[in-house]
């Protein structure tokens, strides 16, 4: 057993008497401290840190269900949840009773196409008539999605909208209460063998994806039949679930709630600059658009959740072997049955490496990178950190992947193989943070921009032109516009044709003319934003200011 070689290291003789440890009395199969296991507790029943339970406790303080999104967001969809178990537990978790599995819940408009061809059939679907019916309805959604519509125009969409009122009300209230906790629930009901946390399931993620999708073409048949209201709200309850869903724990939920709160940038520019809003109206969003800027943290879940995966990754290798570790790093017939001479390895790798050693190696690594990183303010010297941490991991990888590698592993003591151990963790398992960390920047940057695209309209419907330059915007539509972070300077901006273009010069900080592949100019260059045309036409100016 692993605690007998951890006894035969001397490992566990410097335990540290945590809190947990005191109150549990569980003997812990790990070294407990700062810079092994990073927290003291709590434990799992088979003597491990529980990082599950600790990182839950940590999201939950101060949410009831009452004051949670994550309670209404699983009444309007439940999501990827098809194991009646998994949804007991998940409800236990947010305080709440278990919800059915069958219920008036949200569809994806596929479902919804497939549900009413099978109604005019009264039979099953073929596999020929599904592709025929979510054909069609992509065709109508992708048009939807391009501008202001009708019902007329889109029948297929305008009678899915209908059917999703309900749940998008839910959707909308959810979006309203102050706190979001998805709890972190493990499928297995083996508390001892519940598997790595790298595993648990993100079950309501990809339905806050299709929320996004159906609020869009709503808001966007707002616009066109004149239903402002409707088309402001729909776009703020987008912003409100994208902030709600970047307060998950992991990195996943991050970067899929900059991905909505980029549905509502774009929906942003195009309502601003179709004419049908008044300056009055202009402005108001604007203002509440602010209050709902992009509140992503990618650090956080750099420096908490991240290393709990690292750390709890370790442990799983602890307790299942070198298999384990295949199992976490994907590789293809892992739960074959292996050799006689491969089963040895494993067991003398897995039972003699000082597996403190690994997780020490992860902890510093994290702590470094922690430090550098925590100077958000300036992007430069961030950016400049995460290229030369990029560089760092892929050296580290190289390393360890020759054969001298592994046999320098067998070799070696168990101190040298922790270290080893933990350079291919390391490997494995450190996110990809420059690409994290270079979305989040963007959706701030796309935050600004969408500023600058209502503060022009707005300019616009009150003198009845886009603004000549920076210096020429309206005091009446902004005190002060936002400053482009990677240039430390304004916004490049320039009237062209019938519409303007306005910029960030993006990461490389050069000025590529608006130049960049996340912007309609996709030739060269890594510029953020680039050209936007005025839909209206002949639009008045509105005298709201004189």
């Amino acid at each position: 057993m692993i605690a007998r070689f951890l006894l035969h290291y001397g490992m566990l003789s410097c335990l540290l008497p945590g809190s947990y440890l005191l109150a549990q009395e569980i003997e812990p199969k790990v070294v407990i401290g700062p810079e092994t296991t990073y927290i003291d507790g709590p434990l799992t029943t088979d003597g491990y840190i529980d990082y599950l339970a600790h990182l839950n406790a940590i999201l939950s303080k101060g949410v009831t269900p009452e004051n949670n999104a994550a309670v209404l967001l699983l009444k309007a969809s439940r999501g990827e949840i098809s194991d009646e178990k998994y949804m007991k537990k998940y409800c236990k978790a947010l305080g709440i009773k278990p919800q059915p599995l069958q219920g008036d819940y949200f569809m994806t408009y596929h479902q919804f196409a497939c549900q009413e061809e099978k109604k005019i059939k009264k039979r099953n679907l073929t596999f020929q008539e599904i592709n025929a019916a979510t054909g069609k309805i992509d065709e109508q959604f992708d048009n939807a999605g391009k501008g202001a519509w009708t019902r007329e125009k889109f029948p297929a969409i305008a009678q899915w909208i209908e059917a999703s009122n309900k749940p998008l009300e839910l959707v909308r209230k959810a979006t309203l209460r102050p706190r979001y906790y998805h709890p972190l629930v493990n499928s297995s009901d083996n508390a001892e063998h519940a598997g790595p946390l790298v595993a648990v399931l993100l079950p309501q993620v990809q339905s806050a994806r299709s929320f996004a999708r159906v609020l869009m073409v709503r808001s966007l048949l707002g616009l066109g039949e004149g239903n402002i209201e409707q088309c402001t709200e729909d776009i703020l309850t987008i912003r409100r679930l994208g902030n709600h869903i970047a307060q998950g724990a992991t990195l996943v939920e991050q970067l899929v709630g900059i991905a909505i709160v980029g549905i509502a940038q774009n929906l942003e520019q195009k309502v601003a600059l179709s004419g049908k809003l008044s300056t009055k109206q202009l402005l108001n969003y604007r203002t509440k658009m602010r209050k709902t800027a992009i509140k992503s943290n990618m650090l956080r879940s750099f420096s908490q959740c991240e290393r709990f995966m690292y750390l709890d990754s370790v442990q799983q290798v602890m307790k299942g072997g070198m298999e384990s570790m295949n199992l976490l790093s994907g590789i293809a017939g892992a739960s074959k049955k292996k050799t006689r001479m491969q089963d040895m390895l494993d067991n003398v790798i897995s039972s003699s490496t000082d597996w403190s050693v690994t997780m020490k190696e992860g902890n510093q690594l994290y702590d470094k990178y922690e430090k550098q990183l925590s100077n958000d303010e300036d992007w430069i010297a961030q950016d400049k950190v995460l290229v030369k941490m990029e560089k760092e991991i892929k050296e580290l990888a190289v390393e360890t992947s020759d054969f001298s590698a592994g046999l320098k592993a067998l070799l070696g003591g168990p101190e040298y193989r922790g270290k080893m151990m933990g350079k291919v963790f390391v490997g494995l398992l450190l996110p990809a943070l420059r690409s994290a960390s270079m979305a989040e920047k963007r959706a701030i940057v796309m935050d600004d921009l969408s500023f600058m695209v209502i503060t022009a309209a707005a300019h616009k419907s009150e003198t009845g032109e886009f603004p000549r330059s920076i210096a020429d915007f309206s005091r009446n539509a902004t005190d002060e516009l936002p400053v482009d972070r990677y240039a430390n300077d304004d916004y490049r901006y320039r009237v062209e044709g019938n519409g303007f273009v306005v910029y960030s010069v993006g990461p490389n900080r050069k000025d590529e003319d608006g130049n960049g592949v996340f912007n309609q100019r996709r030739d060269k260059g890594d510029d953020y934003g680039a050209g936007y045309e005025s839909q209206a036409i002949n639009v008045k100016p509105s005298n709201i200011f004189k």
